[in-house]
């Protein structure tokens, strides 16, 4: 499964903004126009290959014009749901409030937006809870390529933030 988030403003060509699978038909919808962040993924079978390349495509052919932002972009097998938590230390809701709104240096806000307040640099929190589940929430939180935060929150502090980014539904 590919899968990732694309935002667009006045995006027009021959593709408008998309993921494919190098050397493939595979690709996931075009967004274009003006587009808020919008989840686009695409199922696909890899046959034997042991390697491919995934591309972040916008406009084709040199007749591109607007602005496109990829974020999340994710390649894993399609079958596989994600796996179970690990054991972690349990997660107090106002203190990841308090990281989300007001931490200096990693506010979710200084990217995303939560309730009407903050950037769209990133995708909307907003809804989140619904859109992923607490496993991915964690990973998207420990992976430097995703938010960084893993280079500056405690692992105690990872685990507050999920716990308030959980209750956005």
């Amino acid at each position: 499964m590919l899968s990732g988030w694309i935002r667009t403003e006045g995006v027009s060509g021959a593709l408008g903004a998309l993921l494919n699978v190098h050397g493939t038909r595979f690709q996931t919808d075009a967004v274009r126009g003006d587009a808020e962040w919008t989840r686009v993924q695409t199922a696909f079978n890899s046959g034997d290959r042991r390697s491919l390349s995934v591309n972040v495509l916008f406009g084709g052919y040199g007749q591109a014009k607007g602005e496109a932002w990829f974020d999340a972009v994710e390649l894993r097998p399609a079958s596989s749901a994600p796996s179970g938590e690990e054991k972690a230390l349990p997660g107090d809701l106002l203190r990841g409030e308090a990281i989300a709104l007001k931490h200096p240096a990693v506010s979710c806000v200084l990217c995303h937006t939560i309730r009407g307040q903050g950037s769209t640099v990133g995708p909307t929190l907003d809804g989140i809870a619904t859109r992923f589940t607490p496993v991915y929430i964690r990973k998207a939180c420990w992976s430097p390529t995703k938010c960084g935060l893993c280079l500056i929150l405690k692992p105690q502090e990872i685990e507050d933030l999920k716990a308030y980014l959980q209750t956005l539904k």
